[in-house]
């Protein structure tokens, strides 16, 4: 009786000990390197889209700050997985135990920074510039020293990561990430000149997916699942750009602006090239150039082996073993064939008809392989003779509407002289056996469509030998991106408007400045600066609500646009505040003119959504270069003279008059609106 009860309780207790485990997800964690943004946009689409459950992980997505340490985080055991830098070659070599899983970025984000009245020769020849570098800046290092900067010749700061520390003087060279602060700057109105080290043929990996070798060698299926669920959801975020930017702001970071994650999704997506790679690819010879940089630099042994730092899952160990067996198979049969000499003859002749064949062959596969990878985009081979088409994919007739018949026979319109341009500068040495000037260019196009309508399109083209006539060809992709030019051209708008009203931002506003008093300074006329604040604005934002009070601020935008010339610019630089500036006016009566045109136009009743709204105005004049010649130096002026405005009972226009040096001056701008 006690047996047959003790095999029922085993029995009922199987199915918990087989089932359980099975659904278990395991846990594990992601360590970024900087806050979230789109920079780790595949990593929030595989958590949304159900990639990593369906890998049985369950995975916790860390954001980083400035003190963010990823690789001493992973080793230490606080994070399971981390996106690290190139600079984990120098953690490798170091002694850490580190494992790239895959590469995100084919090129490193990585880029120097400076004042636009500082360039890198002004700072060289200073010497001893306040510099904030980022941790594992190793290419920036070596980018520096090519400059003939050394590391000990700077003045070393700690990372902030704050543009503003640029923007104040109080560093001259900060690193940053071309996908972050360029956007930042330009948000400030900051002008500056940017460095990558790519210019220079420095060319890194960046965000690298790496773990600690214990995870890798003891848990391999799990390093292998985590990197596999993330390569689909970098998959998913790159066809999936906007949803994908919509989850950011929703769920990771919500005080990000939409026009930054669209900027820096087009940059992030310009690094990673997935047109010509695959996510997360990476190969040993690149890593080996790298290490090679860090060599240069001092910072890494010459006899350090980087092929330890590479992952390699069970897979990929067993077909490097299938290959290491063929190679000792082939060694054998290369000496059984040494016995006898007429099978060598046999086989030399052979093999002098198959090479002709295989070059054939890899022309004609390389030509149809690409034909059938990349259908949308044309593929193409000019005679650099003669410049006619002697090949032209069958999908240039989507692209442009004329036949792959048409273009052989009549060629292009415009192509041609596009071709001269490319092919001039290098073919000369090319004919003299430099090897170098058939390397890619890459060029942006206009063409016309067969309808007439225009697209443009990038063209990456080369030189070479065609071994079948001998003759030197251009062989070239050309691809559509109409779209990619439109979504540039938008982000770029958004970067220099204001995103409420369309209006110009203190930015533009600047650049509109400098280009008018250029204008002002060699025509000898004056221009006048308006300072505009709206009286009473906030009772309408508090009665009817902040969706009738931006309403009624893009209306004022329009009425103001209206009254000035297509020369002039307005700016809302926040709230209910805006710059004019009047490019050109003959003395202060016609700037008045122009300002109680605005003012009447705006109290004249505003119908919002129901409402009747009745607005008025405050306007302060200030004249260059009577009452000054900078644009601080105008808007001082502006200020003053619409603060008097106000003082006197708002509701009108007032021009500039300095005050009495016994009379007391207005409350100043930040206490008195």
């Amino acid at each position: 009786m006690r047996l047959a009860t003790l095999l029922a309780c085993l029995l009922l207790s199987l199915p918990g000990l087989f089932t359980g485990p099975a659904h278990a997800a395991t846990a594990v964690s992601l360590q970024l390197k900087w806050r979230h943004a789109f920079q780790f946009a595949g990593y929030y689409a595989a958590q949304q889209q159900g990639y990593y459950r369906e890998a049985g992980l369950e995975v916790d997505i860390r954001p980083g700050t400035p003190d963010s340490d990823p690789v001493q985080d992973v080793i230490e055991g606080r994070a399971d997985f981390g996106i690290g830098t190139s600079g984990l070659v120098q953690s490798r070599a170091a002694g850490l135990p580190v494992q790239v899983l895959g590469v995100v970025l084919q090129h490193s984000p990585q880029v120097l920074l400076t004042h636009a009245d500082k360039p890198l020769h002004l700072l060289r020849e200073q010497g001893n510039a306040p510099t904030m570098l980022e941790a594992s800046a190793g290419e920036l290092l070596a980018y520096l020293a090519g400059e003939n900067i050394p590391a000990q010749t700077l003045h070393l700061l700690p990372h902030s990561g704050d543009v503003r520390d640029l923007a104040s003087g109080k560093v001259a060279i900060m690193s940053g990430y071309s996908s972050y602060e360029p956007f930042q700057l330009n948000q400030l109105g900051v002008p500056f000149h940017i460095y990558t080290p790519r210019r220079a043929g420095i060319d890194f990996y960046g965000d690298n997916l790496f773990a600690s070798e214990v995870l890798t060698r003891s848990r391999p299926a799990l390093a292998h699942a985590f990197w596999d669920a993330s390569v689909r959801g970098w998959k998913y975020a790159l066809a999936h750009r906007e949803e994908v930017i919509d989850l950011i702001l929703r769920d990771y970071a919500p005080d990000l602006s939409r026009a930054f994650l669209e900027f820096e999704a087009e940059q992030i997506i310009q690094l990673m090239q997935p047109d010509l790679v695959e996510v997360g690819y990476m190969t040993q010879e690149r890593w080996e150039q790298i290490t090679a940089t860090y060599t240069h630099l001092g910072l890494v042994p010459p006899d350090f082996d980087v092929q330890p730092l590479l992952f390699q899952s069970a897979k990929d160990r067993q077909l490097q073993q299938a290959r290491n067996a063929l190679t000792r198979t082939l060694v054998g049969a290369a000496m059984l064939v040494l016995l006898g000499i007429g099978v060598i003859v046999y086989i030399y002749r052979t093999n002098q008809r198959l090479r002709s064949t295989q070059t054939r062959l890899r022309l004609s596969e390389s030509r149809y392989r690409m034909l059938t990878e990349e259908m949308q985009d044309v593929i193409w081979t000019v005679d650099v003779e003669t410049l006619h088409f002697s090949y032209v994919s069958p999908s240039v007739q989507p692209l442009l509407g004329y036949s792959a018949e048409e273009v052989l026979q009549n060629g292009l319109p415009g192509a041609r002289e596009a071709i001269e341009r490319i092919v001039q500068p290098g073919l000369p040495r090319f004919k003299a056996g430099d090897i170098t000037s058939r390397g890619h260019e890459t060029i942006t196009l206009e063409l016309r469509h067969k309808d007439g309508h225009t697209l443009w399109v990038e063209v990456v083209c080369h030189l070479m030998h065609n071994p079948e006539n001998q003759r030197i060809e251009l062989q070239g992709i050309t691809r559509d991106i109409t779209e990619r030019k439109r979504q540039q051209e938008r982000i770029a708008h958004m970067a220099q408007h204001d995103a409420l009203t369309g209006l110009a931002n203190r930015s533009l506003f600047s650049e509109h400045f400098q280009q008018a008093r250029a204008l002002a300074e060699r025509d000898q006329h004056p221009m006048a600066l308006i300072y505009m604040d709206l009286d009473k604005f906030k009772p309408v934002n508090d009665t009817c609500g902040h969706l009738v009070g931006d309403r009624l601020l893009c209306a004022v935008g329009t009425r103001i646009n209206a009254c000035v010339r297509g020369s002039d610019i307005v700016a809302r630089i926040g709230g209910d505040e805006f710059l004019i500036l009047l490019s050109r006016v003959h003395d202060a009566s016609s700037a008045m003119r122009v300002a109680q045109k605005i003012h009447l136009a705006l109290k004249q009743p505003f119908e919002i959504g129901g409402h009747r709204l009745e607005i008025s105005s405050s306007q302060g004049i200030a004249l260059y270069p009577e009452h000054g010649r900078t644009e601080a130096e105008l808007t001082k002026c502006a200020d003053t003279a619409m603060y008097q405005a106000k003082n006197r009972g708002r509701n009108q226009v007032r021009l500039y008059r300095p005050y009495p040096r016994s009379a007391p001056s207005p409350n100043p701008p930040s206490q008195g609106r």
